[in-house]
C-alpha cells in the first residue's frame, strides 16, 4: 500500500504545482484578477487540504469517488480555457501551448488513475483493517 500511497502523493503534489502555475499564467493576463487570486490563495489550498486529509490520511473512499467522477470534467476545462484564450500565450507559441496542455493532461490522467488505485486500496483496508497494505504486494 505504501507504494500506491507514495505514487498518489507524488502525482497529487505535481498536479497542485501545475494548477498553481496555470493560475499564475491567468494572473499575468489579469482579466479576472479577483477570481484568479481567490483560486490561488483560497480555493486550491482548501481543496488540497481536504483531498490530502480525506484520501491519504483517513483512508477515505467517498472523497476519492467524488474525485473520480468530477475530475474528467476538470480535465476538459483546460483545453477549453486554452481555446477561449483564458490561458495567455503568444500566437507563435500556440504549438508549445498545446504541448504543455498535453503534458498537463497526462499528469491529470496519472493522478486520476492513482486515485482509482488508492480508492481500491482504501476499500480493501476498510474491509480488512488487519491487512496493513498486503494488497500492494500482489
Amino acid at each position: 500500500m505504501k507504494s500506491i500511497k507514495k505514487q498518489w502523493l507524488v502525482s497529487f503534489l505535481i498536479l497542485i504545482g501545475i494548477v498553481q502555475l496555470l493560475n499564475l499564467l491567468k494572473l499575468v493576463e489579469a482579466t479576472e484578477l479577483v477570481r484568479t487570486i481567490a483560486r490561488i490563495l483560497l480555493v486550491l489550498p482548501i481543496w488540497s487540504c481536504i483531498t490530502y486529509h480525506c484520501a491519504y490520511r483517513k483512508h477515505g473512499t467517498r472523497w476519492l469517488t467524488w474525485l473520480l467522477i468530477i475530475f474528467p470534467i476538470w480535465m476538459l476545462q483546460l483545453p477549453i480555457e486554452f481555446i477561449q484564450g483564458e490561458i495567455p500565450v503568444a500566437p507563435l507559441e500556440k504549438a508549445i501551448g498545446w504541448i504543455l496542455i498535453g503534458i498537463t493532461f497526462g499528469i491529470y490522467l496519472w493522478f486520476w488513475s492513482n486515485c482509482l488505485l488508492l480508492r481500491k486500496e482504501n476499500i480493501a483496508l476498510k474491509n480488512n483493517p488487519d491487512n496493513n497494505g498486503a494488497l500492494s504486494s500482489s
